[in-house]
């Protein structure tokens, strides 16, 4: 990787933490849909529990100013 991206001029690799949930955009995505969208949440077994993560998922997907904020808390210089 390294050789790789000695011959890409506009390429950088950053060495980051083996763990540091607060540079991971997931991780604000999953608290937001744990602590927020699915809060009161209260499914009967395995099977509800899946397809309400699954559609508060899918429901995220499509909020670009949401998903942004999740990138944008890491206060990584990461340009969208």
């Amino acid at each position: 990787m390294r050789a790789y991206a000695a011959g890409q001029p506009r390429l950088r690799l950053e060495l980051l933490p083996a763990y540091a949930p607060e540079l991971n955009p997931n991780e604000y995505g999953w608290s937001h849909l744990k602590y927020g969208t699915l809060a009161n949440f209260c499914p009967r077994d395995l099977d509800e529990l899946e397809a309400g993560v699954f559609v508060a998922a899918v429901g995220a997907q499509s909020q670009q100013t949401l998903l942004r904020s999740f990138v944008h808390a890491t206060q990584l210089p990461i340009r969208l």
